[in-house]
């Protein structure tokens, strides 16, 4: 933990333990804060075809809820915004990871395309960040989820959204795939490709660890 000042108050910025990534619990001590994106009134993209029922939000949580167990067993305490579906105000989300100034924070959505575009050729995996400290997690993070699915990994890029721009952590927000990709909807919802995808962004965070060392 860093204290420095900032118009005149004092503030806490959470700089990176040290980590062994041999070690039976490595992530011991650490605080992931996971988001599903979007929850309740807020569908966030519909899948292909309005008879499948499967949004945004729902493979979200599902791939949170694959990933909280998956960092639990590794040590980490873990927190989530929504562990079921429900809706959750943006700045209610910003507000206590604000208050928790956790380890690292990681916010899990899909993409989608209109359908005037051509659908069948735009996929693939997406980091998003703000701040700097960020920015290599989302590369970690998308780099392994692009891996293990055997999707494309997009560019990184930097974006000023809401739950990625808070200075005192690194924080990453990851466009898993394209909800209107059929090939990557199909990955998403399959009980499989959200166990690949949770194992995944696990170990993008430890690669990412692997890049904090002096």
């Amino acid at each position: 933990v860093e204290h420095f000042r900032q118009r005149g108050e004092e503030d806490v910025v959470r700089a990176p333990l040290p980590l062994d990534r041999d070690a039976e619990r490595p992530l011991d001590g650490r605080v992931i804060v996971l988001d599903a994106g979007h929850g309740g009134e807020d569908s966030g993209a519909l899948s292909p075809g309005s008879n499948i029922g499967l949004s945004e939000k729902d493979c979200n949580l599902n791939i949170v809820l694959a990933a909280e167990k998956e960092f639990s067993s590794l040590g980490a305490e873990v927190i989530l915004l929504r562990d079921e579906d429900k809706t959750v105000d943006i700045y209610d989300r910003m507000d206590k990871i604000n208050a928790l100034c956790p380890d690292l924070v990681l916010s899990i959505h899909q993409n989608s395309m209109p359908s005037s575009t051509d659908i069948t050729h735009i996929r693939g995996t997406v980091g998003l960040y703000w701040t700097e400290s960020g920015r290599s997690l989302a590369d970690c993070v998308a780099a392994s989820v692009s891996a293990a699915l055997g999707r494309p990994q997009r560019e990184t890029a930097s974006q000023r959204l809401a739950m990625v721009r808070n200075y005192k952590f690194p924080s990453a927000l990851i466009e898993i795939g394209f909800l209107t990709s059929p090939e990557e909807f199909e990955v998403l919802t399959s009980p499989g490709g959200v166990e690949r995808t949770a194992k995944a962004i696990v170990s993008g965070v430890l690669d990412w660890y692997d890049t904090q060392k002096p």
